[in-house]
C-alpha cells in the first residue's frame, strides 16, 4: 500500500485524492480551508494539521494548488512539504504553474527527495473519470517508480526531464492540440519519442497525443515506463 499525501484540495485536487482512495493508497490529505477534508476522511483518508506533517506521513507528496504563489506557500517554510520531506520521499508537482516554480522548488529540495513536473490537462468530469492527461518531466527512475500510481488518475505523457511537464502543458494551452504537433515538429531537438508499451498501450509520440487529447477517450491504456526516448519539447 503507498503512502500518499495530496496537498490542496480544490475541484482537482480534491478529486485526485478521492480516485487514490479508491485504488487502496493510503491518503493524507491537507488543504487551508480545513473543511474540505472532511468528505476525503468520511472515506478513509487522514487529515494533516500543515503541509509538512503531510509529508511526512507519506512516500509521495502531490502538491496540486492554483497558482506559483500558492505553490511556494505550500512547500516553503517550516511549515512547507519541503521541510517535511524525508529522505526517499518524492514530491509529484501537478500544479499549472510553469518551468519557473517547478525549477525553484527543484532547487529547493534537500538530497534524497525526487521532483516530478507533472501538471494535467482536463477538468473535473476528467479527474473523476481516471482520464486526464499528465504531461511528466523526471528523471527515468522516479518515473519508473511513480509512473503507475498516476496511472491511476490518466494516461501518462512522459516527456523530459523537470520542467518539460510543464513547458508541455503551455505549449498546449497556447497552441491547443492541431497546432501542438505542428509546434513540436520544428523544435531544434528533434528526437524521437516513443513508449515502449504493454498489450493495447498506446504509444505517446506527438501524433498519438493529439489524437488521444482529440477523442478524450475514457478508455484507459497501461503504460509501460520502460526504456524510453522523450518526446521532443521546445524549452
Amino acid at each position: 500500500m503507498t503512502k500518499v499525501a495530496v496537498v490542496g484540495l480544490g475541484a482537482m485536487g480534491s478529486r485526485i485524492a478521492g480516485r487514490l482512495i479508491a485504488a487502496g493508497n493510503e491518503v493524507v490529505v491537507w488543504n487551508r480551508d480545513n473543511s474540505k477534508t472532511v468528505p476525503l476522511t468520511q472515506s478513509g483518508a487522514t487529515a494533516a494539521e500543515t503541509p509538512a506533517a503531510a509529508a511526512r506521513r507519506a512516500d509521495v507528496v502531490i502538491t496540486m494548488v492554483s497558482n506559483p504563489a500558492a505553490l511556494r506557500a505550500v512547500t516553503e517554510g517550516q511549515d512547507g512539504v519541503v521541510a517535511g520531506a524525508e529522505d526517499g520521499t518524492a514530491i509529484v508537482q501537478m500544479s499549472t504553474v510553469g518551468p519557473a516554480p517547478v525549477q525553484q522548488l527543484a532547487s529547493a529540495l534537500p538530497s534524497g527527495v525526487g521532483l516530478l513536473d507533472a501538471p494535467v490537462l482536463g477538468s473535473i468530469a476528467e479527474a473523476e473519470a481516471g482520464t486526464l492527461h499528465i504531461f511528466v518531466g523526471g528523471d527515468d527512475e522516479a518515473v519508473e517508480r511513480w509512473g503507475p500510481l498516476l496511472s491511476t488518475l490518466g494516461q501518462v505523457h512522459y516527456v523530459g526531464p523537470v520542467g518539460a511537464g510543464s513547458a508541455a502543458k503551455l505549449w498546449h494551452s497556447r497552441a491547443h492540440s492541431a497546432s501542438l504537433t505542428r509546434s513540436l515538429s520544428t523544435c531544434s531537438r528533434r528526437q524521437p519519442w516513443e513508449a515502449r508499451p504493454n498489450a493495447g498501450a498506446t504509444r505517446s509520440s506527438p501524433a498519438s497525443i493529439r489524437r488521444a487529447l482529440r477523442s478524450r477517450s475514457r478508455r484507459r491504456t497501461p503504460i509501460s515506463f520502460s526504456r524510453r526516448r522523450r518526446m521532443p519539447i521546445c524549452g
